[in-house]
């Protein structure tokens, strides 16, 4: 490799879209560059680093910084630095150092190959153009990143996740209810965000009891590696020196939120650290009034204050009440929620409006009153012409599907983002999502024993000796074999006792889940009871079981006992009835008679069902009942009564739900049309024919064995030629996969190699952002040509240059143009196909390709230049077409900011500003798209 100095330009060979880079510092063993086309920086090894040296010799023609060309007359070198000394355009003469030239100069590297007699084989060519054109249909899908992962393609969620990570920093309340499947939908979302670049570094804030499990989802479903951090960890960062923030030293950190609500240090460190998301789970447990906060919500406060991007999960957003749901609100948007009162009084005046969504909703016509109300809440410009528009009578019978159709959706939107909780929160409900198995209850009344008449409502244990549960729970799990049971009750020494009773009598071995077990311990027992194989009949599980676990491999519950809060009982029957449950939910609940316990599971099933149906008026009814049910429990009396009062009570509180927020929170969390939409377009977008076919040619391009092992999975192993680390995940020991979804979904051992796994991923960069496969040659037999006309086939880039978090790329991915040209430069890329050139292609031995390289040398360059200006004729359309989508995209966020600032003053004008600097920028690195050469090959005709 060269000497290195400070202020000479090089290149990336893995990454030539970052442009010319400048070397700002060296030492013995590294060196750093940095980029200032993007704005990147990197460090490389000073040992042969992937670069190559920017030189222009005499003759060649060096553009400035300034955006004046120089002819090179001659170079002079000073302390390793290039000079040129020429002419300019004007004609006067003029000097030109290196550290002054464009910082967009790319090279034209493919046909300096070629002209030196250096090229590779078609097949790495025909792989190259292929990759190109897959990554630009991949990075122009609207649901790249949310597709990938090992999930079902389940309509609601595609919906929220592509609804979300579509935005600029999004900060939502993920809401769904128990079941319908919030964690995977924040890791599409977070999955989308990293793989787009729209963000690289990612705080996930748990439970203790949660972590473990979203490492394992974060890594099994979407290969996001997750650091798990604490004390120890942190310290051992400490002490290695390596940096003086230790959470500056992973992008991607995962750690309870109490270990830093409870250490102010590592708060600091966290918040110094900055970070492109912060997700929370469990966000029901933090706490917040108008008076103070848990330190656990102070935590997250201060953290969100600090980071662009938060996600918030909860399935119980208001059960806690309106605070507590406002508490969260004002974490996601402290400008849109930042008055209690106003928020009350907000939602008590909600319900007028509800009316008029309801009606534009069904595209009913609107009574005066609606009319009216509208006129008055949506009182901005650009909603008065929409509204005009929904009154406009049709000209017609049917004809006010298309503008009038379109104007009520608006409204729709308008009306949710400016009024209601608007785009912040999502909450899809069991009634509203189709798929659901039922859930059957089993009643079980068992003798009561004197020794537990006086038993409350949550017992702190079972008594093996005097419990007739005991008895029955061995005479259940006989009947119920061999299937698999959860079981959940309330304390942890219950559990140990059920255990031990069960070994000690029939030699059962259960597993345990409970709060007295270390982390590991906890996930052994969970992955002990989903190995279908060789693992339990039986988990046993303490409250803490109901809380983030899933287990709907299994579909028997033995709820050993009840809790005095129907939303803890929904929690517990979650762990099983979720999406992905294939078979109905057989709830066994044992009581003893004439106990709290019985009297508890009559309310709960008589006056709330909330044993066989999930809704969230149960915990409305509980909360106002709550004194007079302590009462009847306590006492025996009154139960009927007080029954028949919470079935009423629960009946109209679910009514009054149905008709005040759910049609708008329903229409906002999942639009049936758009997520049908998304979910056909998802399937059609997988191709897995052509994904099998690219993996073929891909595995044969860099010598990987692959082995079929069932007719949906192979086993990968690299051979002497494949790269090491390149592929990521595959090691000598192999890889078994499956590029099928099903297959992945039911065999959790094999890798799911879609469109979006990291090995082909890494494989495409590799591809795209090196010189592999950048120039060829080969002879064509029988394609309508003179025998001995030669021909070029030309693949350009039309690619911008900017920094990363601009996105520059969802509306102007590097878009491959192809050219063939004969020698009187005309065009025969249509005659001559990449199919008709890989079936009638031969190759060429060594001294006739030096020979052909001689003999069309002169033709070359002269063919080039023509190529070049004929693709300048086709890229205008291009760019005008990527600089519509980005006004269009960033324009409405513009629009929407500035609509909401008039009903909102709290709305930041930096933040209206920071939009329109950043359409600013779109769109300058749009119009600067270049185009380049990316690969050349060289034909002839036989």
């Amino acid at each position: 490799m060269d000497d290195f100095s400070p202020g000479q330009r090089w290149v990336s060979d893995a990454e030539p879209e970052l442009g010319l880079g400048l070397i700002t510092a060296l030492d013995a063993r590294t060196l750093s560059l940095d980029f200032p086309a993007c704005g990147e920086s990197r460090t490389y090894a000073r040992r042969d680093p992937p670069l190559s040296r920017v030189l222009f010799a005499v003759g060649d023609q060096a553009l400035s910084a300034e955006g004046w060309a120089l002819q090179v007359e001659s170079v002079e070198f000073l302390d390793g630095l290039a000079c040129y000394l020429g002419s300019r355009e004007d004609g006067s003469e003029a000097v030109l150092p290196e550290t002054q030239l464009d910082h967009r100069i790319r090279l034209n590297r493919p046909a300096d190959r070629l002209f030196g007699g250096r090229y590779d084989r078609n097949g790495w060519f025909e792989l190259r153009y292929q990759t190109h054109r897959l990554r630009h249909r991949l990075m122009r899908s609207p649901l790249r990143g949310l597709t990938g992962g090992r999930t079902s393609l389940i309509p609601h969620q595609l919906y929220i996740a592509r609804e979300v990570s579509r935005r600029y920093a999004p900060r939502v309340l993920l809401a769904d209810e128990v079941g319908l499947g919030k964690t995977i939908e924040a890791g599409m979302i977070l999955h989308q965000q990293l793989l787009t670049g729209r963000a690289s570094r990612v705080l996930i804030l748990l439970p203790e009891s949660l972590q473990h499990q979203w490492l394992v989802e974060m890594l099994r479903r979407f290969n996001l590696r997750f650091s798990l951090f604490d004390e120890e960890r942190c310290q051992a960062i400490d002490a290695d020196g390596e940096t003086a923030n230790p959470f500056h030293a992973e992008q991607l950190i995962l750690t309870r939120i109490d270990f830093l609500s409870q250490s102010p240090e590592r708060l600091e460190q966290a918040q110094a650290a900055g970070w492109d998301l912060l997700v929370v789970d469990e966000a029901h447990h933090l706490r917040w009034s108008p008076e103070g906060a848990s330190a656990e919500y102070r935590c997250v406060e201060q953290l969100a204050a600090r980071t662009l991007g938060l996600l918030l999960l909860t399935a119980t957003p208001e059960q806690l009440g309106k605070a507590s749901h406002f508490a969260h609100l004002r974490l996601l948007d402290p400008d849109r929620f930042h008055d209690l009162d106003g928020f009350l009084a907000e939602e008590s005046a909600y319900a007028p409006i509800a009316h008029c969504l309801h009606s534009l909703l069904e595209n009913r016509p609107l009574s005066p009153a609606d009319r009216t109300l509208l006129a008055g809440t949506l009182g901005e410009g650009d909603n008065q012409a929409l509204l005009a528009r929904v009154l406009e009578p049709p000209a017609e019978a049917g004809s006010a599907e298309a503008p009038q159709l379109q104007a009520r959706r608006e409204l729709m939107d308008h009306l949710m983002d400016r009024h209601g909780t608007g785009r912040v929160l999502f909450r899809n409900s069991r009634r509203a999502i189709r798929g659901f198995p039922q859930r059957r209850l089993s009643l079980y009344p068992l003798d009561n024993p004197a020794a537990l008449l006086d038993e409350a409502a949550n017992p702190a244990s079972a008594n093996p000796r005097l419990d007739t549960r005991i008895d029955w729970l061995i005479e259940q799990l006989r009947w119920l074999y061999p299937h698999r049971v959860l079981l959940i009750t309330a304390q942890a020494d219950t559990t140990e006792r059920l255990a031990e009773s069960l070994r000690r009598r029939i030699g059962l071995q259960a597993a345990l889940f409970h709060e007295g077990m270390s982390l590991l311990e906890r996930d052994r027992a969970a992955a002990f009871f989903a190995d279908p194989e060789g693992g339990c009949r039986l988990l046993i599980c303490s409250e803490i079981g109901s809380e983030g676990r899933n287990f709907q491999f299994a579909h028997h519950l033995i709820l050993f006992d009840l809790p005095l809060n129907p939303g803890l009982l929904e929690q517990r029957i979650g762990r099983l009835d979720r999406i992905g449950q294939r078979k109905d939910i057989q709830i066994h609940l044992p009581y003893p008679q004439a106990s709290p316990q019985h009297w508890l599971a009559r309310f709960y099933h008589e006056g709330l069902n909330a044993f066989e149906q999930s809704s969230p008026a149960s915990q409305l009814v509980f909360d106002e009942l709550r004194e007079d049910l302590l009462l009847a429990l306590d006492v025996g009396e009154g139960l009927d009564e007080l029954i028949e009062r919470a079935r009423q009570r629960h009946a109209q509180l679910s009514e009054e739900l149905r008709r005040g927020r759910d049609p708008l929170l329903e229409y906002n969390s999942c639009r049936p049309h758009l997520a049908e939409g998304l979910l056909q377009q998802a399937k059609a977008e997988q191709q897995p024919i052509q994904l099998v076919n690219y993996l073929e040619h891909l595995f044969d391009g860099f010598d990987i064995d692959s082995t079929p092992l069932s007719a949906q999975s192979f086993l990968l192993r690299p051979g002497q030629r494949t790269p090491e680390g390149l592929f990521p995940g595959l090691t000598e020991d192999g890889l078994a996969c499956t590029s099928d979804r099903a297959c992945a979904l039911a065999n959790e051992q094999l890798a799911y190699l879609s469109w979006e796994h990291p090995l082909l991923e890494s494989a495409m960069e590799a591809i795209c952002g090196s010189g592999f496969g950048n120039s060829s040659l080969c002879s064509l037999e029988k394609c309508g040509l003179k025998p001995g006309t030669p021909m070029i086939e030309c693949i350009f880039l039309l690619q911008a240059s900017a920094e990363r978090h601009l996105q520059v790329s969802r509306y102007l991915p590097p878009t491959p143009l192809r050219l063939l040209l004969d020698p009187q430069g005309r065009s025969l890329g249509r005659q001559i196909t990449p199919e008709l050139i890989r079936e009638k292609r031969k190759s060429i031995n060594r001294e006739q390709a030096r020979q052909l390289i001689k003999t069309c040398t002169p033709l070359l360059q002269p063919l080039l230049d023509s190529a070049e200006q004929a693709l300048l004729q086709q890229t205008p359309k291009l760019i005008e077409q990527a600089r519509q989508q980005a006004e269009q995209t960033l324009g409405a966020e513009i629009d929407r900011l500035i609509a909401l600032q008039q009903s909102n003053p709290n709305v930041r004008q930096t933040e209206i500003d920071h939009f329109r600097q950043e359409l600013e920028q779109v769109l300058k690195a749009i119009e600067n798209a270049e185009v380049h050469l990316d690969a050349l090959r060289l034909l002839v005709a036989v």
